[in-house]
């Protein structure tokens, strides 16, 4: 192969491996081995100190999304509910829930963030709005633990507006 004779030629066939022993050639994105980590026998639970009182232990949280799952399949039998939350707080109850309910349904996300203004006081805005149209649907909020309720009634007023069929709110834990 021709190669343009303003590059620098090295002595020897062009496609050879250097022959400096640190140096060789791997395929891109590729690192050499390096030692492995020393591991430890640990439980990684027995090392986390609990931050404060347990409410509902893992098996009543299992038998409430399961309660809940029967419920709602009563409720949209035959209905194709579209369940929306707010990501990243509701995701693992939502995927519960999911898992519990028996009839068809379609899931989507919003993404929303909390925000302070200069004398309008707080408030939530929308980052990322569902990929879904709720025109004509049952949509059913879904939010692990409602707090002040400011999450939900935001979601109440930006939803309503669309024409959704039925808007309705389930939740893990009211405080």
């Amino acid at each position: 192969m021709a190669r343009n004779p303003q590059e620098p030629q090295a002595q020897g066939d062009p496609g050879a491996v250097s022959g400096r022993q640190d140096q060789a050639l791997l395929p891109a994105g590729h690192r050499a081995p390096r030692p492995a980590l020393p591991a430890e026998a640990r439980l990684l639970s027995a090392s986390i100190r609990p931050v404060g009182e347990i409410y509902l232990t893992r098996a009543e949280i299992a038998r409430r999304v399961g309660e809940l799952g029967r419920e709602l399949a009563d409720a949209y039998a035959g209905r194709n509910p579209l369940l929306v939350a707010p990501l990243k707080s509701s995701i693992v109850f939502l995927a519960d829930l999911s898992r519990a309910l028996p009839v068809s349904h379609q899931v989507d996300f919003l993404e929303l963030a909390a925000y302070t203004g200069a004398g309008s006081g707080s408030g939530v805005r929308l980052l990322k709005d569902l990929d879904a149209s709720v025109v004509g649907r049952d949509v059913l909020i879904v939010e692990d633990v409602v707090d002040t309720g400011m999450t939900l009634n935001f979601l109440a007023r930006t939803l309503l507006p669309r024409q959704p069929a039925s808007l309705a709110a389930v939740t893990l834990l009211d405080r």
